[in-house]
């Protein structure tokens, strides 16, 4: 119950709150429904008026009910393109607002939560999961809405020509829903295995994309080449299945709709025989047992195709259920002090056992030691990436946890082995697109020859910049803030020997700054520069 409250919130909760705030264009749905319902009624009832009149052979009544049919028909035509549309637009604007929460989620919220998916999990969200919420769970419902309404007044209007008739048909259309619970089973089984091939097909043809050079330079193209096509074969197969099921419940429910109309028509041709009823209204009854039985028939599609959304609905939801850090203490600068630390990474030996270590506050402090010994992981720690440890990490007095995130995150810059580079000018990336400003731009500019490089369009950072140019950006970006505290992790990494001096002058130029430097440089001259030397 607990887990099935969490998905309404991605379901049935977030539509009725999209209804609620979409109010005027909910009631011009409802006023569609009914107007174009009632042109479906007034159309039936013309067509039956206008046999009557011929059995009689009152010819004004003839041309009078077949003027009407002609109206009702053409303004039927056009309230349903009307209705269409605004269906259409109200499942737009319910798609962006979910992803709109998503993105808050993601840019916002605590970001350990938001770490717990596989960046390939969120693009699939954003890409499939929510697109095809709108379409088969938002659309749907929205459809529905005019469905009720259509089915309710077409049946009220088959009640007024003959309460048996109507009676009948309530009895037997009801068969179909008795058989929904299993074909949901079966039809959100199909969904959520489709979904799960597709992430794993993104997984994979990510993971090739990324380590294409080492893939030819290795000549390992064969053996990916049949992974791809193996698992394109898979997913493809389960594509297959998941629309087969699609079309065995529209065929199902076509089936059992369109037996109970066999049905109803039969009976009524039986009271016609009996004189029961006129011929005009066996017309009619067939008209609206037309407008009824397909609606229902879609409807219960609709319905049945909405619920197999589950599994996609719960993939959002765990993502919204990601929480607000409520971590409020100001921040206040000060030693950076780790004490008792305890981390390894998951199904790996311990990195560190009780290790105690303080990085005095405006003072400049180097970090070696070998390859794979936890330096970067250190910085991680320290800098709030990592949050799974034993033991405290503490600035200024306070552990970080207890820290207003975006105080922290203001405060403290770590500048990573890997820099994120945006499509855009190199400008634009180290202002963040105008988020970052400083009086001291040109000079950093200048400082880090990186001036020549503003205007450069990029679109593939890892193509068109070299690893020495994205660690130089990255820097620039770091230093525009001005924090109190600044870790970089191998600050002379693909750098030349110029470029590497220059970046090693501008860090102990830096006054009234926390500088933390993970090197793999352990040369004295340099070593010897820092007021404190840290070897892991």
């Amino acid at each position: 119950m607990k887990n099935y409250k969490k998905v309404n919130q991605c379901g049935a909760l977030f539509f009725k709150k999209q209804l609620r705030s979409n109010r005027g264009q909910l009631v011009k749905l409802v006023s569609l429904a009914l107007l174009n319902t009632g042109s479906k009624v007034t159309l039936a009832y013309a067509m039956g008026w206008f046999v009557n009149g011929a059995v009689t052979r009152r010819m004004l009544s003839v041309w009078a009910a077949g003027g009407m049919a002609l109206l009702s028909l053409g303004l039927g035509y056009g309230l349903t393109i009307t209705l269409s549309a605004t269906q259409l637009e109200m499942t737009k604007q319910m798609q962006k607002s979910l992803k709109a929460t998503i993105y808050q989620v993601i840019l916002y919220r605590d970001v350990q939560g938001i770490r717990k998916f596989r960046w390939q999990n969120i693009f699939n969200l954003t890409e499939n999961s929510v697109p095809a919420v709108a379409s088969d769970y938002f659309s749907n419902n929205l459809a529905n809405i005019g469905r009720v309404i259509q089915i309710s007044l077409c049946s009220l209007a088959l009640l007024v020509i003959n309460l048996e008739i109507f009676g009948l048909f309530v009895v037997v259309s009801a068969i179909p829903f008795f058989l929904n619970p299993v074909i949901r089973r079966q039809f959100g089984r199909y969904k959520a295995e489709l979904n799960a091939k597709t992430m794993d097909h993104m997984s994979l043809m990510t993971n090739v994309l990324k380590g294409l050079t080492t893939i030819r330079a290795f000549s390992g193209g064969a053996i990916f080449n049949r992974q791809l096509k193996a698992m394109d074969e898979q997913l493809e197969e389960q594509r297959k299945r998941s629309k087969l099921w699609d079309i065995r419940i529209g065929q199902l429910s076509t089936l059992l709709a369109m037996s109970a109309q066999i049905v109803c028509m039969l009976i009524a041709a039986f009271f016609v025989l009996n004189r029961r009823i006129s011929i005009g209204n066996l017309i009619v009854t067939t008209q609206l047992l037309n407008f009824i039985v397909p609606t229902i028939t879609a409807f219960n599609t609709a319905y049945l195709i909405g619920r197999a959304t589950l599994p996609l609905r719960k993939e959002c939801a765990a993502v919204l259920q990601v929480t607000t850090n409520s971590a409020s203490h100001q921040f206040i600068n000060g030693d950076i002090v780790v004490s008792h630390l305890d981390y390894a990474y998951p199904q790996n030996a311990p990195l560190f056992t009780d290790f105690d270590v303080t990085f005095a506050s405006g003072k400049k402090t180097v970090v070696i030691g070998e390859s794979g010994c936890g330096k970067s992981t250190l910085m991680r720690l320290v800098a709030g990436e990592l949050t799974d440890y034993q033991g405290c990490v503490t600035i200024g007095g306070q552990a970080i946890t207890k820290i207003d995130p975006r105080q922290f995150h203001r405060n403290v810059i770590y500048v990573n082995q890997t820099p994120v580079i945006f499509a855009g000018t190199v400008l634009e990336n180290i202002t963040l697109f105008g988020t970052l400003a400083s009086p001291d731009m040109a000079k950093i500019l200048q400082q880090l020859r990186l001036t020549h490089l503003v205007q450069r369009d990029v679109v593939n950072g890892d193509i068109e910049l070299s690893g020495g140019e994205r660690q130089r950006i990255s820097l620039a970006r770091a230093l525009l803030v001005q924090a109190p505290i600044l870790m970089i992790d191998e600050p002379d990494s693909g750098q030349d020997p110029a470029s590497a001096r220059t970046i090693q002058q501008l860090i102990f130029k830096l006054k009234d700054r926390t500088v933390v430097v993970v090197t793999h440089n352990w040369q004295a001259t340099y070593l010897n520069q820092f007021d404190q030397v840290i070897r892991l």
